[in-house]
């Protein structure tokens, strides 16, 4: 069990980080290469440092599936309406026009699990096709989101995903 904490669960961390990189990259060159290895590296001494100061995030693995089942319709949902909204664009219709919203969003304290959680909501909403976060404003404990057609608004502000 040492063996496996000590050296394979970080080497396989480290090739996670990495070819999750890689695929956001879209392109295989030796700086790319370059870049995933050392952001793996980075991103798995990150990780091993935030997991030794107790739990990263609010509830750990209990909120993967409901963060699961919120995230993956959304971006499905969403890249559903901007592909009919360009297509309509295509065919002469009209240019979608974007709007910034206020969400009510916990930002916690400047320990590591709220600096965590805060980033994992921020990775959250960018990577979805309609929307990312342009500001957080901390003392007015709001997250600044950019629509590019009108969305739900989320109800949970320690996780308005």
């Amino acid at each position: 069990m040492s063996i496996v904490r000590t050296f394979l669960k970080p080497i396989s961390e480290l090739m996670l980080f990495g070819a999750l990189y890689l695929s956001f990259a879209g392109h295989l060159q030796l700086g790319e290469c370059v870049a995933a290895l050392s952001g793996g590296v980075v991103a798995t001494f990150f990780r091993a440092r935030l997991c030794r100061h107790g739990r990263p995030f609010a509830s750990r693995w209990r909120d993967i599936p409901n963060l699961t089942r919120r995230v993956v319709p959304d971006m499905a949902r969403d890249a559903w309406r901007l592909t009919k909204s360009f297509l309509s664009l295509a065919v002469g219709g009209r240019s979608p026009e974007g709007q910034f919203v206020d969400l009510p969003f916990d930002v916690g304290v400047g320990d590591a699990p709220s600096r965590s959680r805060r980033g994992l909501v921020i990775a959250s909403i960018s990577c979805a096709p309609n929307t990312f976060v342009v500001d957080i404003r901390y003392e007015d404990n709001v997250l600044v989101r950019h629509e590019l057609l009108a969305a739900p608004q989320p109800s949970d502000p320690q996780w308005p995903v």
